[in-house]
């Protein structure tokens, strides 16, 4: 009969029924779908009805016997048709994908974190794809340092031509060096340039985290620190030690 929906003892399990708890009718499954959740999911049954769509499939939440709600993945499709198309019978699965969804609901709640700490440290992400040169860094560092939008490097190419000339060499030498296994990590000190005729000391530091079969390095991800400051001090430091013994080599004591 119309609205007539069946359900195994697997789904019934899911929501912590007995099989024979369940009324066998559309409208039980409607009842037990979330408040927030019940128009997305009838209207992509709708859709693949009117046949907008090759089958539906709805990620929505599921109240159980006891209160609690679970996740689920509902996929399903049109079996049986009238002559004029007119749909006469579906059928589908529903999959528990709740710690899917607890997983997922956890990395962005640590992408969120992780977003907070880049937005108030002088630190930026960046990430080297070697086979395809491709570079991404953290757009909001960039920005700090004075990088315009237009400005940002996205590629190892565009990283070597904003590093300061005198500084390239060293970085070729520790990055070749980490690769081939001569060091542990990669870290090196160098100049960039922004664009606005200013140079920015920073600190890079990273790892490989893919490699190809035959152990070649294929992907890195590290940090980029700001030593701005650190450097002035230095460099403040290493003049006033220089007067001073300008100053100590001409006395006449």
């Amino acid at each position: 009969s119309e609205g007539l929906r069946t359900a195994n003892p697997a789904l019934a399990r899911m929501l912590g029924y007995e099989l024979s708890e369940l009324r066998h009718h559309v409208d039980t499954w409607k009842s037990f779908i979330h408040p927030d959740d019940i128009e997305h999911a009838i209207a992509a049954v709708a859709a693949h009805i009117a046949g907008n769509c090759e089958h539906y499939e709805s990620e929505h939440r599921l109240r159980k016997k006891d209160g609690s709600y679970i996740w689920v993945l509902d996929r399903g499709t049109v079996t049986v048709r009238t002559p004029e198309g007119r749909a006469l019978r579906m059928s589908g699965v529903h999959m528990d994908i709740t710690r899917l969804k607890n997983v997922q609901d956890a990395l962005v709640a640590e992408q969120e974190r992780l977003q907070l700490v880049l937005d108030n440290v002088p630190i930026g992400l960046w990430e080297l794809d070697l086979e395809s040169g491709a570079a991404t860094t953290s757009s909001q560092w960039l920005t700090r340092l004075g990088f315009s939008a237009a400005a940002h490097p996205h590629s190892r190419d565009d990283w070597a031509n904003i590093i300061h000339v005198d500084d390239r060499e060293r970085v070729r030498t520790a990055f070749g060096a980490y690769l081939h296994g001569e060091t542990a990590g990669y870290a090196v000190e160098f100049r960039i340039s922004s664009g606005n005729g200013k140079w920015h000391w920073v600190l890079s530091r990273g790892v490989v985290t893919a490699r190809g079969e035959d152990g070649r390095a294929l992907r890195l991800i590290g940090i980029h620190l700001d030593i701005n400051d650190k450097k002035r001090t230095e460099a403040a430091l290493i003049d006033s030690e220089a007067r001073l013994r300008a100053v100590l080599d001409n006395s006449p004591i």
